[in-house]
């Protein structure tokens, strides 16, 4: 997905006629950026009417790595040969079972881009000298936590986590925009609070 705008109908009918010409299989599961969040999963929508019965368009409800985990489950059971049908419901499995945290240094950024609920946004001015954590619920970003230091935010987030892991492995994507450090430090607290067998990329 482009960071600055959504892909076109016509864009992404092509990019699915190109898939399927190239693949010779049984379609298309097409995974996007909560539609809250972007325009292209109703481009997607529009274009898959050129492909009916075999392009299968799913709104993430999500953003980032939710969408990549998805791609993977649907990815994985494709390998195997199954059909359309099935990978569809592999990527929407792991997408009912996935959640996605964003920490921000700061809110200026996000209350700028709009992409944030309008309740959040009223908040964002009060909020703009803290680091706040967000969620992603019903496709929408939303203030679940805010802290003062980063190391705080860090603790936040791993009780959050280890909380929904409720003591079973999980699988952790961390992403980030800084050095390695903090997302290395993260991931060892993480390490520390979630059971063994819990994987991280």
């Amino acid at each position: 997905e482009r960071s600055t705008s959504g892909l076109s109908a016509l864009e992404l009918a092509a990019a699915y006629g190109r898939e399927m010409e190239r693949a010779q299989d049984d379609g298309v599961v097409s995974i996007h950026l909560s539609k809250e969040l972007s325009s292209t999963y109703s481009a997607a929508v529009s274009a898959s009417g050129v492909f009916p019965h075999t392009v299968r368009v799913i709104d993430s409800g999500s953003a980032g790595m939710a969408m990549g985990a998805a791609t993977m489950s649907a990815a994985k059971v494709a390998s195997r040969g199954v059909g359309l049908e099935e990978c569809y419901a592999a990527a929407m499995d792991t997408l009912k079972r996935a959640a996605t945290w964003v920490y921000l240094h700061s809110m200026e950024d996000m209350r700028r881009s709009g992409r944030m609920s309008a309740a959040t946004a009223m908040l964002s001015t009060a909020l703009l000298a803290t680091k706040p954590i967000m969620s992603i619920v019903d496709g929408k970003l939303e203030l679940v936590g805010k802290t003062r230091t980063q190391t705080k935010a860090f603790t936040k987030v791993v009780e959050i986590i280890a909380a929904r892991a409720a003591g079973e492995p999980a699988f952790i994507a961390i992403q980030h925009n800084q050095a390695g450090e903090a997302a290395d430090k993260l991931q060892g607290l993480l390490r520390d609070a979630l059971p063994e067998g819990t994987s991280f990329i």
